[in-house]
């Protein structure tokens, strides 16, 4: 699957954004990657395990922009697990927590819909104002190795805005505690931010067989979190490739 910038989040409107080539897993990666996934206890850890596949199989990974990289992430596991954009999971309802089989297309999922918005400007924070721009990866994975290493960052959101800040390459220690510190009006500017740029939440127009709940909400790239599973259930005619013979 070739991905242009213009089928992106983004738009195309990062100058810097190539088209890459984006394939999924054969059997041997898949089998590492789903335990590396699945040994990942937080949101945060399954995160960076995607993100670290990306790097090893997108050869020009540093040209994507992070608003991107979500959408990139579930097209790559979409790839892995069906031959089409539809695609099938097991989710548990957020209500009562009964398990349910989704059959999904990547056409659903209103994430997919391109920003209106430039990737940069300036920010307000604590009286004082800051260039934000969307980073390419190139940008990311710099602040990705100093964050993760201080160990006080927890959460994905926290991660990207914190990469929005050029001033970290100078003063990162200032920017990841002007972040992690936020209070009250600051908050708001950097959720304002986290919405128009990092808005991986998609609703799934749904509703659940047990307690008839509706409208899943879930992260974009935790979408597939079961491979194997997701493999099985959007190719129910792969038992047809096998005939197995009988011992008369």
């Amino acid at each position: 699957m070739i991905l242009t910038p213009s089928e992106l989040p983004s738009n195309g409107l990062d100058p810097k954004s190539e088209s890459i080539l984006l394939d999924g897993l054969g059997y041997q990666d898949l089998l590492t990657y789903s335990h590396e996934y699945e040994s990942a206890r937080t949101p945060l850890k399954k995160f960076l395990v995607d993100y670290e596949w990306i790097k090893k199989k997108v050869s020009n990974w540093k040209s994507i922009n992070l608003m991107d990289l979500d959408a990139i992430i579930l097209m790559w596991k979409v790839a892995t697990v069906s031959e089409t954009n539809e695609f099938s999971v097991v989710k548990k309802c957020p209500v009562c927590g009964h398990e349910q089989e989704l059959n999904l297309t990547l056409e659903q999922l209103s994430t997919f819909v391109p920003t209106q918005f430039h990737l940069s400007g300036t920010v307000t924070l604590s009286g004082t104002e800051y260039e934000y721009r969307c980073p390419q990866l190139a940008d990311f994975e710099e602040v990705v190795t100093r964050v993760i290493r201080s160990g006080r960052v927890k959460d994905i959101e926290i991660l990207k805005l914190i990469s929005m800040f050029p001033r970290f390459r100078d003063r990162p220690n200032e920017m990841e505690a002007l972040v992690i510190n936020a209070k009250v009006s600051d908050i708001q500017a950097l959720k304002l931010l986290a919405e128009v740029f990092f808005n991986d939440k998609i609703t799934i127009k749904t509703r659940c067989a047990n307690c008839k709940q509706g409208d899943w909400s879930m992260r974009v790239a935790s979408l597939i979190d079961a491979p194997f599973l997701s493999l099985v259930l959007s190719n129910p005619t792969a038992q047809n490739k096998v005939i197995l013979e009988q011992v008369r």
